[in-house]
């Protein structure tokens, strides 16, 4: 039961009701997909979500639950085309680009994730998660100039944040040189 009584069952009943009386409302379909992620049912996600992509196939917020969704049932290759479109329809926006960096890390490619996590600093140049991304990769490739200069630029930044100096011992822990 959630905090208002319902079973997950009860709750997903009620959302699919409001579905059914507005089906090109783009909230109950979100929320249909939460639950079923919250729920740990990753099949009944997608199946969520193939049913709100056929409703409403380019809403940026259905694309991005659809990619949440696909991940969670382990479909790496279709959330990659899902955040690909994603990224067609916000050309301005870094995040899908991020995904696509995720999902690439997740299947060992490398040089996809450092290209799609470029193209998301490209598009904001201060955007942190690319950022700590890329850091990681080039930690991995044991590529510790560039990770200190990523850090160096970060700290240019942000100048009276600590992440910058956090980031920084955290290479010098990986290093092995605290």
């Amino acid at each position: 039961k959630n905090k208002l009584g319902g079973t997950p069952d009860e709750v997903a009943a009620l959302i699919a009701k409001a579905i059914a009386a507005d089906p090109a409302a783009a909230n109950p379909r979100l929320a249909l997909i939460g639950l079923h992620l919250t729920k740990k049912d990753p099949k009944k996600a997608v199946a969520a979500a193939q049913d709100a992509l056929a409703a409403l196939p380019d809403r940026p917020d259905i694309l991005d639950a659809a990619g949440q969704a696909q991940r969670a049932d382990g479909n790496n290759n279709q959330a990659l085309v899902t955040y690909g479109k994603l990224a067609t329809l916000q050309p301005l926006s870094p995040i899908p680009h991020l995904h696509l960096a995720e999902i690439q890390l997740t299947l060992k490619d490398k040089a996809a994730a450092i290209a799609s996590l470029r193209k998301a600093l490209e598009l904001k140049h201060d955007f942190l998660d690319a950022q700590r991304g890329l850091i990681v990769v080039y930690l991995d490739d044991g590529k510790t100039k560039e990770a200190l200069a990523m850090v160096k630029e970060i700290q240019e930044q942000r100048p009276k944040e600590a992440i910058g100096l956090l980031l920084e011992g955290d290479i010098a822990l990986h290093n092995k040189a605290p």
